[in-house]
């Protein structure tokens, strides 16, 4: 019972985050500095497409090995991974700087989107 309430914040974190990082990308794909890192990615609609639907090729992915986790390690315990892997994708997204920033990005969402499945 005690592990299943402490459970309950990591899973319910996880929830929060994916909607939210689904919610904002609109948002800041039209920022002008966004613009001006990613380059020809907010202008051509087929790279924008790739940015947007990244996280969901990620997910696809996510539901392949979500089973095969959760029974290795339980499902308990394969939600505190998969958030773990959440977090490691959002913090590639943020990190992305450089003049490869794209990569970055898209790398970032496809690793959170693999994470969202459980």
């Amino acid at each position: 019972m005690v592990l299943s309430v402490v459970l309950s914040g990591p899973l319910t974190r996880h929830s929060l985050l994916y909607g939210y990082n689904q919610g904002v990308f609109g948002g800041v794909l039209v920022m002008n500095a966004f613009g001006k890192h990613m380059g020809d990615y907010t202008e051509n609609s087929t790279k924008m497409g790739w940015l947007v639907s990244i996280l969901e090729l990620g997910a696809w992915l996510g539901t392949l090995y979500s089973g095969f986790l959760a029974e290795i390690f339980s499902r308990k315990y394969a939600i505190l991974v998969n958030t773990a892997i959440f977090i490691f994708g959002v913090v590639i997204q943020t990190t992305a700087v450089t003049g490869a920033g794209h990569n970055s990005i898209l790398a970032g969402r496809f690793i959170t989107g693999t994470s969202s499945c459980l």
